[in-house]
């Protein structure tokens, strides 16, 4: 198909080119005329060449200022059509900044009352029972049980904390995201075949949007090498490059075909990689994936630095 501003211009070419056929019909008219009925040589008389090139210069002005009437309307039509599209782009990314923004409060919240909630309730509860096989002085009908108990109530604490940092880890909104980003590395690797290694040169804190972005970032990438590439080694890089923040994210999983997977998306259920992307634009970055079957998946993302005012060195 062929784009909006080839068609103008063609449209325009041919404006002009029926102006230029239109200019030499009064020329044709009076040649045939002095030739059928005045029985002279055409455009003998300095008159007839003035009328002549009256009508000519008549015709041109209106073809060629209807063409440039034209020409303004066209270029008119499309800087309204061009603003009507780069507004809903604005809406629609104040509409997915606003949803993003809602499910971080929530999640939040959540691991808010993980933490102090229902996590407190089970330390409180060890620490009863603890106190109550203390107390009990036939604890030998009771000392069976409570090793297994016991393990139990420590294995769900520590599956709630790591539930509870999943959802919302406090040390990013705490100490920001080079604190949180090791965090992540140093308690996912342990759960995984995977040898995930972190290295940085951010000095500052970002603002807390584009922290929570980062991160979500890379906790979807990590997650989809070691759900779905199968990968054992995956290598994140954040660092400072001439006026940007240059996140690479290397596996060497299984790697997939990208273009058949956007050609796919609609009917396919992981959208990780859908929600990167919109992540990156929303920061006004650049998302870059290479990726080749049995060769590993190669993310890159460059986004403008916004620094946050009066951060303090990390």
């Amino acid at each position: 198909m062929k784009s909006r501003t080839e068609i103008e211009h063609k449209i325009l070419k041919w404006g002009y080119i029926i102006t230029l056929i239109l200019v030499i019909i009064p020329f044709i008219n009076h040649i045939f005329y002095d030739l059928r009925y005045e029985k002279h040589i055409p455009l003998s008389d300095l008159g007839d060449v003035i009328e002549v090139c009256i009508e000519a210069l008549i015709i041109f002005s209106l073809g060629f200022f209807a063409t440039k009437a034209l020409s303004r309307a066209i270029k008119k039509n499309r800087e309204l059509e061009e603003k009507h599209q780069k507004e809903k782009e604005e809406m629609n990314n104040k509409i997915i900044e606003s949803v993003m923004e809602a499910q971080e409060k929530e999640r939040k919240k959540i691991s808010r009352e993980l933490h102090d909630g229902i996590g407190q309730n089970l330390s409180i509860l060890k620490m009863n029972i603890e106190m109550a096989h203390r107390k009990d002085k036939n604890k030998k009908s009771i000392s069976k049980n409570m090793g297994p108990t016991m393990n139990l109530i420590d294995e769900s604490i520590r599956e709630l904390k790591k539930l509870s940092m999943d959802t919302r880890p406090n040390i990013l909104d705490d100490h920001g995201l080079i604190p949180a980003l090791k965090w992540y590395v140093k308690n996912c690797s342990p759960g995984t075949n995977a040898n995930i290694k972190f290295k940085n040169n951010l000095n500052h804190r970002l603002i807390p949007i584009f922290e929570t972005n980062i991160y979500r970032i890379v906790q979807e990438a990590v997650s989809n090498a070691i759900k779905h590439s199968k990968s054992n080694t995956i290598n994140i890089s954040l660092k400072v490059e001439n006026g940007n923040l240059v996140l690479s994210i290397i596996d060497n999983g299984n790697g997939f075909n990208f273009e058949q997977y956007l050609k796919a998306k609609k009917h396919n259920n992981q959208i990780g990689i859908i929600s990167i992307q919109e992540r990156v634009k929303l920061m006004n970055g650049v998302f870059n994936l290479e990726s080749q079957i049995g060769k590993g998946t190669n993310i890159e993302i460059k986004i403008p630095i916004p620094i946050k005012n009066g951060a303090e060195n990390l």
